[in-house]
């Protein structure tokens, strides 16, 4: 009895050696049996998309600059392409005090894919914007304020297009293009406030700094 279950203990170890010289690397048996593909866990792709970028072509109230992507969080699926929320800075190249203008925009885009490359929605956001050249003051009745670069704020709305393409394992390249309107007061706040310009031609006519349309065209990179 002993001699058997001896000689079945050794004809398993031979049979086990065998197989473990003959083993194959996962991809030769995925290669020879291709319908075991179907089987394989993969981890489920997530919608969400993180994303920095640049336009590098900014035309802001008919003054040309550049704008950087702080931080983009993006909401990528089959039916929608939707920017999140997207921060961003931009400033313009002028030498002239009434045309040199920097602002934070932060803005929401969801677009919906007419393809797997085009997408194309609506634009909606805030807008923070600065003229740090032009000095100017807050009164309201005999109150004012000390003379300071003039800042401003208001809502944007507009439009985007934008074209998807893959970079490799989890990149995407999102070219973009936007224009929005922008809608701050350069007359005074919201709440009673006015503004009193050290140059007095914006006092009289404010046309030189009063808000217009802004383009932008974009890069971005999403991983």
């Amino acid at each position: 009895m002993k001699l058997r279950l001896g000689g079945i203990a050794f004809a398993l170890f031979l049979s086990l050696s065998a197989l473990a010289a003959t083993d194959s690397p996962p991809d030769d048996i995925l290669s020879e049996f291709p319908g075991l593909k179907q089987y394989l866990f993969r981890e489920p792709d997530t919608n969400l998309r993180f994303a920095m970028g640049l336009a590098p072509l900014m035309i802001m109230n008919n003054k040309a600059g550049f704008s950087a992507n702080l931080f983009e969080l993006h909401w990528m699926s089959p039916t929608y392409d939707w920017m999140i929320f997207g921060a961003s800075y931009g400033t313009t190249f002028s030498g002239d005090p009434l045309s040199k203008i920097n602002a934070f925009t932060f803005r929401t885009i969801p677009k919906y894919r007419f393809s797997t490359v085009f997408s194309a929605g609506l634009l909606l956001g805030y807008e923070l914007v600065s003229f740090p050249e032009v000095k100017a003051r807050l009164y309201k009745g005999t109150l004012f304020s000390p003379d300071e670069a003039f800042s401003t704020r208001g809502m944007i709305y507009g439009g985007a297009l934008s074209e998807n393409f893959k970079l490799g394992s989890g990149f995407q390249l999102k070219l973009s293009q936007m224009i929005y309107r922008q809608n701050y007061d350069p007359t005074g706040t919201s709440n009673g406030w006015r503004y009193f310009y050290a140059d007095d031609q914006l006092n009289v006519d404010k046309t030189l700094i009063a808000p217009g349309m802004v383009f932008l065209l974009e890069i971005s990179v999403l991983y």
